[in-house]
């Protein structure tokens, strides 16, 4: 029996027999997110971004910061993180440049800012030549 605080979402909690569904309608499972049902924290979001990026993609910023890192910053170019990326991930085919830009692996400056990083990424504009980079300031 399932009793008040269960994760059914629409039915009064003080039900004495539990939750059950409105008339003609299915039970709605809520999943046991923080945020659900609610609009999402800017700190959640921040969370669920870490969490969809691989290890693998992480161990290669950490790896590029570490040998950079002049005791101030570590400046790190785009393209020295894909090919680090590319290579953490050699032999699957499943991986490619096109696979970090559309799973925007590549978006982690707000994952190590929270790590206390201050990151700042850097493009270039339409009629600029140099490389995007990263910046990494303790």
């Amino acid at each position: 029996m399932m009793t008040s605080g269960s994760l059914y979402d629409n039915t009064p909690s003080e039900a004495p027999d539990g939750p059950k569904p409105k008339h003609n309608e299915e039970p709605r499972i809520v999943e046991s997110k923080p945020y659900s049902g609610r609009p999402i924290r800017p700190d959640e979001v921040v969370h669920l971004k870490e969490a969809s990026i691989p290890p693998e993609v992480f161990d290669a910023f950490n790896e590029l910061i570490a040998l950079k890192f002049d005791g101030k910053s570590a400046y790190i170019s785009q393209k020295a993180v894909i090919a680090k990326i590319l290579s953490k991930f050699e032999g699957n085919v499943t991986v490619s440049r096109t696979t970090i830009f559309d799973k925007h692996w590549l978006d982690v400056e707000d994952v190590y800012c929270k790590a206390g990083w201050t990151v700042k990424y850097d493009k270039p504009g339409w009629n600029e030549t140099y490389e995007a980079n990263f910046t990494f300031t303790k």
